[in-house]
């Protein structure tokens, strides 16, 4: 684990957060809602846009060192995690449908859905999406787990 804070992982792993955070921002146009906090100060949750807001940064790191993580295995063992790379693959698809701010956009899902005439907004959920962001946590960390864990070699002796 060590190895990748150190060259040329620590480089992936900054490029790769920087990939993920501007394709949020992107994806979930939260460039327009900061065009629009001004005429909306009072009216906004400050707290469930920072929790929000973290959870986002979280799930870009997260998503960061797992995707070093399994490149460094790839390089060294030349083998494609399954089980790890879906669980990642889930954890980025959860974080990017969420958006920066899961409650004040539409968001993948929702904008998948619209296209069938679905209505559907992240805000309708009880914490206004954030357990979306916070399953997509678990399931990275889950990947990190699954990767980083030693197994256990049984040697046999004659």
């Amino acid at each position: 684990m060590k190895e990748l804070f150190k060259k040329p992982y620590v480089y992936w792993i900054g490029g790769i957060f920087t990939i993920y955070i501007l394709l949020n921002i992107w994806l979930s146009q939260f460039y327009e809602l900061i065009l629009q906090i001004p005429f909306f100060l009072e009216t906004i949750n400050w707290r469930g846009l920072l929790i929000s807001f973290v959870l986002a940064i979280i799930i870009g790191i997260l998503l960061a060192i797992n995707m070093a993580i399994i490149l460094k295995e790839y390089k060294t063992k030349k083998s494609f995690l399954k089980k790890q790379g879906f669980f990642s693959s889930l954890g980025l698809l959860g974080g990017l449908s969420t958006g920066v701010c899961s409650a004040c956009i539409a968001g993948f899902f929702p904008l998948m859905f619209s296209l069938f005439g679905i209505t559907f907004s992240w805000a309708f959920l009880p914490f206004n999406g954030i357990e979306i962001q916070l399953l997509s946590i678990v399931l990275l960390s889950t990947s990190i787990f699954l990767i980083t864990k030693k197994k256990q070699k049984c040697e046999i002796t004659t």
